[in-house]
């Protein structure tokens, strides 16, 4: 949801391009379909490197498909795709999280490190994320993998405002603040809830610049 929004806000003003290398998952509940609704037919989204039926491990899921997921493959096309967009920023979207497998050698987490990109942390305002969130920040640091920051996504539950300041605190790296969409919303009324509630400081255009 969050490559949604920032797609919908920013995608003209800013000329973003949009990617997910790999999504797994029936067509009608991956992010790549998501955007596509919000945004129409949009030369903005690039076309996955794998897509598989199975909601899962990237790795898994390829293994069920008799398929395996290839990193020079992968880096193939993001050179292709930093050719064919110029300077402009593409926002490449994770497959779970940073510790998932995309092969039996390979984990999120190293292939991002290869690309030498920088990482905006997406964290639930639930109970539990400070756990996760340190526990994915401190792995990002001692790979010296530049952090952007975190965005908090859901609702503003009594334990957020605490659990933002520690994860500020410990994780060393600023908040974007926090945003919820509501569900089942037509793609007219997406754009206007992400309009309104979607980063309503702008802070998080001048990641972009």
């Amino acid at each position: 949801m969050t490559s949604t929004a920032f797609m919908v806000k920013y995608g003209q003003e800013c000329n973003l391009f949009y990617w997910k290398p790999v999504q797994t998952g029936p067509l009608e509940t991956t992010d790549t379909y998501f955007v596509e609704k919000a945004l129409g037919n949009s030369r903005r989204i690039l076309p996955a490197a794998y897509s598989y039926s199975h909601p899962s491990s990237p790795h898994y899921s390829a293994s069920l498909e008799n398929s395996q997921i290839s990193i020079e493959y992968l880096n193939l096309l993001w050179e292709r795709n930093q050719t064919l967009v110029g300077n402009n920023p593409i926002i490449i979207e994770a497959a779970g999280g940073i510790m998932v497998p995309l092969n039996q050698d390979t984990i999120f987490l190293d292939w991002i490190q290869e690309l030498k990109v920088p990482v905006l942390l997406i964290v639930s305002t639930l109970l539990g994320t400070i756990n996760h969130s340190l526990l994915t920040l401190e792995a990002l640091h001692l790979r010296k993998i530049p952090v952007l920051g975190f965005l908090g996504y859901g609702e503003n539950v009594d334990t957020w405002q605490s659990s933002e300041e520690a994860i500020m605190k410990w994780g060393k790296t600023l908040s974007f603040g926090r945003y919820f969409l509501g569900k089942n919303l037509q793609a007219s009324e997406l754009q206007k809830e992400i309009q309104k509630n979607f980063d309503p400081s702008l802070k998080l255009k001048g990641i972009f610049h």
